[in-house]
């Protein structure tokens, strides 16, 4: 079944509330454009989905790890204030920070595989864009000790269970404040998982008998951010002439600057006699961020 065709612009502008009233949305229906019209602007909306989908998954991850950071501190309350038992508190928390690592893992690699099949689908396997993206993870991997750890991390927690992640309280009468330890043990990490890669284990084996969490924590994140920028910089310039197309909308159709865009189908009164308008609005300010560079530009120091 064919989708209703979207050939109709409108601008919606919506007046400030006055103290007596609240605000009002103004519907200006402006003309009805061709299917062809119509078709170009639909897909050029659609195509920015490329983009977005990136920064949505981006933006999941970086929840996922202040979710994670921001559980040592209400540990760190918690602990303060006595408002539980030490056995009771410790048992909680042992819980929730693995199962805080375990979403951050879950999420970092939704975000390859994400990436690889986005990029798969709209340039090919053998294509320079897929290879760019398959040589910035190798980097990542060759180059820092963290990306190793994680990566392999991730399918422990796959094949074998939760991070077998501990933590300790280190409260001195010579300092204020506690000091909380998030750690692994090497050789339970080596004991309980045969498959680690060939470098990870050497970087295991070669290591203190302690793995500390949150130091390896700060320069993942970094490898993580290096990763976005590089995929989402192929993204942007893959969506750049529909967002053109998008943002050309108000000079093609002379559309002032007020007010929001918005494609909708003819209008159609139901048998109830209601007004259906089924507007859609044309993500101009997206469009401009991509244009602009907002995202990227603030991974610019990754």
């Amino acid at each position: 079944m064919r989708a209703e065709l979207l050939d109709h612009l409108a601008l919606i502008v919506q007046e400030e509330a006055t103290d007596s009233a609240a605000p009002k949305t103004k519907i200006s229906v402006l003309r009805k454009v061709t299917e062809e019209q119509a078709a170009a602007i639909q897909a050029a909306v659609k195509d920015l989905y490329f983009f977005t989908s990136g920064e949505d998954l981006y933006n999941c991850y970086q929840a996922n790890m202040v979710e994670l950071l921001d559980s040592v501190m209400e540990f760190a309350q918690l602990h303060f204030s006595n408002r539980q038992k030490m056995s009771d508190l410790l048992d909680e928390m042992s819980f929730s920070f693995s199962r805080l690592l375990l979403n951050l893992l879950a999420m970092f690699r939704s975000f390859l595989d994400h990436g690889s099949a986005a990029l798969t689908r709209r340039f090919g396997i053998d294509s320079p864009e897929f290879r760019a993206w398959q040589a910035a993870q190798s980097a990542e991997y060759d180059g820092y000790v963290s990306y190793r750890f994680f990566s392999n991390l991730r399918n422990y927690a796959q094949h074998v269970g939760m991070p077998p992640l501990h933590f300790s309280v280190d409260q001195s009468t010579e300092r204020e404040g506690i000091r909380i330890g998030l750690d692994f043990y090497r050789d339970e990490l080596l004991s309980n998982y045969s498959k680690w890669s060939r470098h990870a284990r050497e970087d295991l084996i070669n290591g203190a008998d302690k793995v500390f969490l949150l130091p390896l924590l700060d320069e993942w994140s970094h490898c993580f951010h290096r990763l976005v920028r590089s995929i989402q910089s192929i993204r942007s310039d893959a969506v750049m002439a529909s967002v053109e197309k998008i943002l050309s909308v108000r000079t093609e159709f002379k559309v002032g600057l007020g007010g929001s865009i918005a494609m909708m189908p003819e209008p159609k009164i139901s048998e109830a006699g209601q007004l259906n308008l089924g507007i859609r609005y044309l993500p101009e300010h997206k469009a401009q961020e991509i244009a602009q560079g907002t995202f990227l530009n603030a991974l610019k120091d990754y």
